[in-house]
């Protein structure tokens, strides 16, 4: 525990030719790299000779300086670098805390930026202005609004754990903003009978991953790290218990990601052919696996199945994520609830399922300004309330 440092009234210099000023020199309680405390000699500029006036005035001001430090206000600050913190502390304490794909992540961000740029630098001389010039950097220097943001993310975390650990004071981070976000084109999905028509193109086992990954919601981790043993073909459900990144099972990112989904008819039938199919069909075997019954690579899946198939039908070049938002778009276009649609993606966010994952389909937008237009325009048309009732009064007897 560092003792109160004893009083001190510093010194003062005149410093210039031209123009003077006076300097103030003191000592301050520090932290060394090694952990111990230590005394550092500071030198600061105090300001103008013709400024501050007498040397009283400006003995007055260092005193003000200094009352933190002689009243043990001032906790010391820590002379340990960025890398320092980094490589001694946080990646052999935090890092490996994580999942492998957010450490594999990690490591270009780290050692292309965050380290050629803040690795000589003293934790505690890490300013909002020098980060805030950092985003600026790499933003000029061509990274995308994605990638910048990811950095700032990154270098908070790692400094909010020095935050944490007594290292720092305040996360410089927290005062630095980012440029606002472009605007982004639309996130790719296919309509029902783009769905078919891809299906309809595909061999097997592709046409099975492609409809069960529509029709659950999976994502890809998920999809290839299914294995029958949590797939329930007389009960109808399936449960989502891990994932796989780069031939690697772990855990589901978020408790929310572990959850249980209901299988419909068709997807029961696609799974029982697939066992039947199947080399290996034990409840430690994977559905989708390799012959040697290793994961299989979903990017090797895109690259020479699926985007050939969709470039042959004319179709967009999809990847795997699409088919998970195809499946929120075809249900909140089926009327079904966002709750509904959140607890089948797992997600922890209903705002996440609404504004990320549910896109609006054109054909709806256009019944929707007609139905509207109906009513306005049309004086001796169904009016709204009746209208709807209308409508509702048709699904029933469609149902």
């Amino acid at each position: 525990m560092m003792t109160r440092p004893r009083y001190q009234t510093g010194s003062l210099l005149i410093r210039g030719k031209r123009k003077k000023m006076y300097v103030a020199r003191y000592y301050e309680n520090v932290v060394g790299s090694n952990g111990r405390p230590q005394k550092l000699r500071r030198s600061i500029v105090l300001g103008p000779v013709a400024e501050i006036g007498t040397r009283r005035a400006a003995q007055i001001r260092l005193t003000e300086l200094l009352r933190p430090i002689n009243q043990g206000w001032q906790k010391p600050k820590t002379m340990l670098t960025f890398g320092e913190f980094v490589r001694e502390q946080w990646e052999t304490k935090v890092l490996c805390l994580f999942k492998f794909s957010t450490r594999n992540g990690y490591g270009p961000l780290l050692s292309r930026h965050l380290l050629p740029y803040f690795d000589c630098r003293t934790l505690s001389e890490i300013t909002p202005a020098q980060v805030q010039g950092f985003l600026i950097e790499k933003t000029k220097a061509g990274l995308s609004w994605h990638a910048v943001r990811n950095l700032r993310n990154l270098l908070s975390r790692i400094l909010r754990t020095a935050v944490e650990w007594g290292y720092l004071e305040v996360n410089p981070v927290s005062k630095t903003k980012l440029s606002p976000k472009p605007i982004q084109s639309k996130a790719k999905f296919l309509l029902s009978e783009q769905v078919r028509q891809l299906a309809g193109e595909l061999k097997e086992p592709y046409r099975t991953m492609v409809l069960v990954a529509v029709l659950t919601g999976l994502s890809r981790s998920e999809l290839f790290a299914l294995r029958w043993g949590v797939v329930d073909l007389e009960k109808g459900t399936l449960e989502v218990r891990e994932g796989v990144y780069m031939g690697r099972f772990s855990t589901p990112k978020t408790p929310n990601r572990v959850r249980r989904i209901p299988l419909s008819g068709p997807v029961v039938e696609l799974l029982k052919r697939r066992k039947v199919q199947a080399v290996r069909d034990q409840p430690g075997d994977l559905v989708f696996a390799t012959r040697k019954g290793t994961p299989i690579g979903p990017d090797n899946v895109l690259k020479r199945v699926l985007h050939p198939a969709c470039q042959r039908l004319g179709l967009p070049q999809v990847g795997w994520h699409a088919f998970r938002h195809t499946h929120a778009t075809l249900l909140s276009d089926l009327g079904e609830s966002l709750k509904t649609a959140q607890a089948i993606l797992g997600h922890a966010d209903l705002e996440t399922t609404l504004s990320v994952y549910t896109h609006s389909l054109v054909a709806t937008e256009r019944r929707a300004e007609e139905r509207l237009a109906r009513a306005v325009m049309d004086p001796n048309g169904p009016k709204l309330d009746e209208q709807q009732k209308s409508e509702s009064t048709e699904a029933v007897l469609i149902q």
